[in-house]
């Protein structure tokens, strides 16, 4: 718990949402840049852990695949930069005020597992974002209706919160279908 605490510390709550996000979201392998390796370890138990998560509970037809990932120190990158050209590459610190409504959720998220006090925060946050991504194959379905015409917003909105838990969650669900399915 305290590990976790001072990583949302360091690196902030939207940090660690904007590398969870880039995990998500992109398609291709991601090399994250963090300022030491204590944030290097930290970041890819919770990286592992929402990765494998997700690949055990995923259907193997599902379009939604988590990009695979390197953490690497500020201090690694520049020692080696010419090794990483080419590849996404995330600055969680410098990188971390994006504008992004599903970064916006995902911070929020995160905040309430901390607001939580869990023993074990990065299970419970890794879980929580398997349970969120699980579903975006039939909310998928929805938000085609609601690209063609066939439904309006509130319909949508309706349809995908009766999936989630949560509103957060079916907000950020709904932002991510918009990433995914421009």
């Amino acid at each position: 718990m305290r590990e976790f605490i001072d990583l949302t510390k360091r690196l902030t709550n939207r940090g660690v949402a904007y590398a969870i996000i880039s995990l998500i979201v992109e398609r291709g392998d991601i090399v994250i840049v963090v300022p030491n390796d204590d944030d290097k370890e930290l970041l890819s138990i919770l990286l592992e852990d929402i990765k494998s998560n997700f690949d055990l509970r995923i259907s193997p037809t599902s379009d939604i695949k988590l990009a695979n990932f390197e953490i690497i120190t500020v201090e690694e990158y520049l020692k080696s930069w010419k090794q990483y050209s080419g590849k996404r590459l995330i600055f969680v610190i410098e990188d971390k005020n994006l504008i992004s409504p599903p970064l916006d959720h995902l911070e929020r998220i995160i905040e309430e597992t901390l607001v939580s006090r869990s023993r074990d925060p990065i299970r419970r946050l890794a879980v929580r974002i398997s349970d969120i991504l699980m579903p975006l194959d039939i909310a998928k379905d929805y938000y085609e209706q609601y690209k063609q015409g066939k439904i309006d917003e509130k319909k949508l909105i309706s349809l995908i919160q009766s999936r989630f838990p949560s509103k957060d969650d079916a907000h950020f669900a709904l932002e991510l279908l918009k990433t995914f399915y421009k």
